[in-house]
């Protein structure tokens, strides 16, 4: 008689140890969820920005253009997966930029767009006062940047975004 006691015993073990893994599945399912979700979220949040960037860079407001460009560059990694020191000169910039110091803010661009990418003597092609070409070469850029991120490309992404940016220094020849 007390060998059968033990069969229910071990088939209500077996059954609660089925129910904790199906319980434990079920937990990173929802964790997966929960994190393409927050993909999903920044993704919208960065196609946005860009949009409104545009728009913005289009009605001559460079500082809210830029503060978006850059907001986007912020967004698309944590900053922990940055080289050292790009997030703080992505910040700096955005600060200069919302303050109307735009040759310090494209220095700091410039130090942050250094630090991702090797230096290629690219000067922008267009000269200083050109306003209405540096806005269509700045679309053209910033449709580049959408391309790239659906691509999955996010690195190539930042890139012509800063590369955007250093469009509004003057060309000094």
């Amino acid at each position: 008689m007390k060998k059968w006691l033990w069969v229910p015993i071990l088939v209500i073990l077996f059954f609660l140890f089925c129910c904790k893994n199906q319980d434990k599945a079920g937990q990173e399912n929802v964790v997966t969820q929960s994190g393409s979700e927050a993909f999903a979220a920044i993704a919208q949040k960065v196609k946005t920005n860009l949009d409104l960037a545009v728009e913005n860079l289009a009605q001559g407001q460079v500082g809210d253009g830029a503060r978006l460009l850059l907001d986007s560059v912020l967004l698309v990694k944590p900053h922990d997966q940055w080289p050292a020191g790009f997030a703080d000169d992505v910040s700096t910039a955005k600060e200069h930029f919302a303050s109307g110091n735009i040759p310090d803010a494209l220095g700091c661009v410039s130090k942050a767009l250094d630090l991702i990418k090797p230096s290629e003597n690219d000067e922008p092609s267009v000269e200083s006062g050109e306003i209405a070409s540096v806005a269509s070469l700045m679309k053209e850029k910033i449709s580049e940047v959408k391309e790239e991120f659906e691509k999955g490309n996010a690195d190539k992404g930042v890139i012509l975004i800063l590369e955007s940016l250093q469009l509004l220094a003057p060309k000094t020849r």
